[in-house]
């Protein structure tokens, strides 16, 4: 029963985070000045990216690493297990935080509860993308939840406490229901890990539960649970809660979410499926299809519709998901895609966030109409949107165009290289919210630059060096996407897909079987 120390570093960035997270506001209870507690967080932020490099190269090097509490190995213990894909999450995940979070200055009243909310939301996330144990996920879900809650309403407007209110009642509703699904699941398969429950279903391992068929009482189990990582991705009809509570929240805290909030869900979907089911059932594929296509069209429309520029780019994140669901039901291949549109969202949104953020924050308004004028004093900040906006709608050469033209391309065909009605009905469909999209960012564009108006003042020079390092990474990734699939998003999609079976039995050895 050997104990692993190998995955130690991943283990310890969300508990480490979490535990400054709770020593913070004693600075202000101490009086010490906001200037040392921006500090500890960006510190405390730099540390954590430096554990999930160390992380990733440890994965680069030795393959799937992990890390037993307190020397129990499951199903009695929690176990963080990292393969690459869990490890490339993890990097962007710190490197977003560690880059973003500096600027919140800018946009709120920084007081140290704030602080603490931006490391819990990190700490929630990087324990989610880590950890190998179903009910330690949902613990990590619900500290995202709980942070993300106060950082929506942080602003402490009506609009703000009325979103973060409504994200709240969705959020506890589908983490109920997650861990109900994880009950189930012990029930079962007799335990809570991932990696375990792959091994059972497989035949690898006996069941240690009640279910006399485990493959189909985990497909029933996780098609409860699909539904619940679908209100957490915002796919329609559980989308409501995202426009409001991206465009109310301070614009660092919706680049950050939808940057990476939506990202984390789709993973918890392959992560789930893959591992335990071998891949997505054929019901849970369709629900991601249908799901993903109504979504595309939503989000597109509520971006024609919307009179909030901020509200624009928060459509623009349920338009971008459905366009992941829809690659997540194409099988084995819709993997590398997905993860193709997580990268590119963690770049994409950011720009557009964060410079759309300082036009509603120096005018004091994000309505469409009192904004004219806006960008054009600000050329850097005005470069990010539009380079952001050509990257959602799929213009070349962004890395959004090239995600995009993979999965339209594997749409076409849907892996049987024979063209039929169905493939080109949704074809069309996606086609239709690129240009849904192009429209909804004309409707911003002309008048908050060619119309004359009343300008922001000028942006801060880290805001201006930030944007315009998105937007260089949104066109250079673009470029040279090719290279970066081979050497990113490949490796990481073969350690779910191709490498199953080494993330199940880095557990079973623990064991020493």
């Amino acid at each position: 029963m050997p104990a692993s120390q190998e995955a130690l570093a991943a283990a310890l960035s969300p508990y480490l985070l979490m535990f400054i997270a709770f020593i913070i506001p004693v600075f202000g209870l101490a009086k010490i000045s906001r200037g040392v507690t921006k500090a500890t967080a960006t510190l405390i932020q730099l540390v954590v990216f430096g554990l999930s490099l160390y992380t990733l190269l440890q994965v680069m090097q030795k393959g799937v690493i992990t890390y037993t509490f307190a020397a129990f190995p499951p199903p009695f213990g929690i176990t963080y297990i990292v393969d690459f894909l869990g490890a490339f999450m993890g990097i962007l995940i710190s490197t977003l935080f560690l880059l973003i979070t500096p600027l919140s200055k800018h946009f709120v009243d920084d007081k140290e509860y704030f602080y603490s909310a931006m490391l819990g939301l990190e700490a929630g996330m990087l324990g989610v993308v880590y950890t190998g144990d179903i009910f330690n996920m949902f613990v990590m879900m619900e500290v995202t939840l709980i942070s993300a809650y106060f950082l929506i309403a942080s602003p402490r407007s009506p609009g703000s406490i009325k979103a973060a209110f409504k994200y709240a009642m969705v959020g506890t509703a589908a983490g109920m229901v997650f861990f109900l699904t994880a009950v189930m699941y012990y029930n079962a398969l007799g335990t809570l890990n991932i990696a375990q429950g792959g091994a059972i279903i497989s035949g690898i391992m006996a069941s240690l539960g009640r279910a006399l068929n485990p493959y189909q009482a985990t497909s029933y189990i996780f098609m409860i649970t699909l539904w619940t990582l679908i209100a957490e991705a915002a796919l329609v009809p559980i989308h409501f809660w995202l426009p409001d509570a991206y465009s109310k929240a301070p614009p660092t805290v919706g680049a950050l979410m939808a940057a990476l909030s939506e990202g984390v869900a789709i993973y918890v979907m392959m992560r789930l499926f893959y591992i335990v089911m071998g891949g997505f059932t054929v019901e849970a594929s369709v629900t991601l299809l249908v799901l993903g296509l109504i979504s595309v069209i939503i989000g597109g429309t509520g971006m024609i519709y919307s009179k909030d520029i901020m509200k624009v780019i928060a459509y623009s994140t349920i338009l971008d998901v459905g366009y992941m669901a829809v690659a997540l039901s194409l099988g084995p291949t819709g993997i590398y895609i997905a993860l193709g549109y997580i990268l590119a969202h963690a770049i994409v949104k950011p720009t557009l966030f964060l410079s759309a953020g300082w036009v509603s924050r120096s005018l004091g308004t994000s309505n469409i109409n009192e904004v004219k004028g806006a960008f054009r004093n600000n050329p850097a900040i005005f470069a990010g949107f539009l380079i952001g906006a050509a990257a959602v709608v799929g213009i070349p050469p962004t890395i959004l165009f090239q995600a995009k033209f993979q999965l339209y391309g594997n749409v076409l065909y849907l892996g049987t290289w024979q063209f039929s009605p169905q493939s080109a009905f949704i074809l069309l469909i996606m086609l239709l919210g690129s240009a849904l999209s192009l429209a909804g960012f004309l409707r911003v564009i002309y008048p908050t630059y060619l119309l004359p108006g009343k300008s922001a003042s000028p942006a801060p020079t880290y805001l201006k060096i930030l944007v315009l390092l998105f937007a260089i990474g949104v066109l250079a990734s673009g470029v040279a996407y090719w290279l970066i699939s081979n050497h990113i998003i490949y490796p990481a999609g073969e350690s779910l897909i191709g490498g199953r079976n080494a993330y199940i039995e880095s557990v079973l050895n623990l064991w020493g079987g």
